[in-house]
């Protein structure tokens, strides 16, 4: 029996030989799947075999091949080319394009289900079956695809549209009510009036010397009408916070750090081992971008540094952080986080006194920002 031999028979004869051959379900089968299953069955020489395969035996060997090299698994392969049974029926087969329309449709998938037979039946047109199953299929998807009527609402007649007044009643007639439902009033209501008691607020606090600064300063000026800001410097046993702030300009950057004695004190305490640094991370655009770091030694409680990275250009993203670095395990903690700005003669900027605990005049601002430009610019 060859290939030739079947191709010349009919379906239905197809499927007689087939099952007494032995192969489960041949009607849900495909002609190619039932000719490649009868000759794979009548050959036992795995050569003669390859010669008489179909395509879906090109297919199994493909499977296999990629289970048995990608997946280590040599006995799955063998099953798949259908060289042994290790424990699966020998009669089970791989599914059928019918039996996965079937499952498609016990999912609830009708159009997947309804596409694959419509596949087989344009192959086979005599494939009583898929023809079948696929009739129960459209029934099924008309079926769901119906509008549902929608439930009538009736709404009740209703008549003149006219407001409902209510009934007339005397004003020194008194109103009726059940005596069960009256209840005496407490003794203590007499008058016609009740006192109001008022409890007086609480007293805001007491503003802090730094805002009491502010707040004269900004009624000075308001008083006073001057365009420039009058603010009193800020006393000096007020420490200002630990504050980080980085100037960028085409590819340097000037890196301006405060750290409070307190502040050091304390994360000293936290971090015996950590030295203060301000970390700078820059990335530079490209696909992918590249990042990188840059840790700024702080050997003073303040100052400024001028780096200029090699990587750093015009168009980086830069953003930083003040910190203690422990170099032996290698941890960062953030003392605080760095304010980015461009480094230029722009008096917009807060380029004077970052760490300031209160800014200083208006014109002395603008002149502090012009003294740090001509420095690094």
């Amino acid at each position: 029996m060859d290939r030739a031999a079947l191709d010349r028979l009919q379906r239905h004869e197809l499927i007689e030989l087939a099952r007494s051959r032995g192969v489960e379900r041949p009607e849900v089968m495909t002609r190619d799947e039932l000719i490649d299953d009868m000759l794979r069955g009548s050959v036992s020489d795995p050569t003669e075999m390859k010669s008489v395969r179909g395509w879906f035996g090109v297919a199994r060997d493909l499977l296999a091949g990629l289970v048995e090299q990608g997946l280590h698994l040599p006995d799955a392969a063998k099953v798949i080319r259908g060289d042994g049974t290790h424990g699966v029926p020998s009669g089970r087969r791989p599914l059928a394009t019918v039996t996965l329309a079937e499952i498609y449709a016990a999912q609830g998938h009708l159009e997947r289900g309804i596409a694959v037979l419509r596949e087989v039946l344009d192959k086979e047109p005599e494939h009583e079956v898929a023809r079948r199953l696929l009739s129960e299929l459209e029934v099924r998807e008309a079926s769901q695809q119906e509008p549902q009527p929608e439930a009538a609402t009736e709404w009740p007649e209703t008549g003149s549209s006219a407001p409902v007044q209510p009934p007339e009643r005397s004003a020194a007639e008194p109103l009726e009510a059940p005596a069960a439902h009256v209840e005496s009033l407490p003794e203590a209501v007499t008058t016609d009036r009740a006192e109001v008691v008022l409890k007086p607020e609480p007293e805001p606090a007491a503003p802090t010397l730094r805002t009491t600064q502010l707040n004269e300063s900004i009624l000075e000026e308001t008083e006073t009408g001057e365009g420039q800001e009058q603010l009193e410097e800020s006393p000096g046993d007020l420490e200002s916070p630990d504050s980080c702030v980085l100037f960028a300009a085409d590819k340097r950057v000037v890196v301006s750090w405060r750290i409070a004695e307190s502040s050091f004190a304390k994360h000293l305490r936290e971090e015996p081992q950590g030295a203060p640094v301000v970390r700078l991370v820059w990335w530079v655009p490209g696909l992918p971008a590249s990042r990188f770091s840059l840790d700024v030694a702080a050997t003073q409680a303040s100052g400024e540094l001028l780096v200029e990275p090699q990587t750093f250009g015009a168009h980086a993203v830069l953003r930083g952080a003040l910190g203690l670095h422990d170099g032996a395990s290698g941890e960062f903690a953030v003392m605080a986080t760095a304010l980015v700005l461009a480094l230029g003669e722009t008096a917009d900027q807060p380029l004077f006194r970052p760490h300031a605990a209160a800014p200083g005049p208006g014109a002395e601002r603008v002149e502090a920002a012009h003294v740090l430009a001509q420095r690094y610019v």
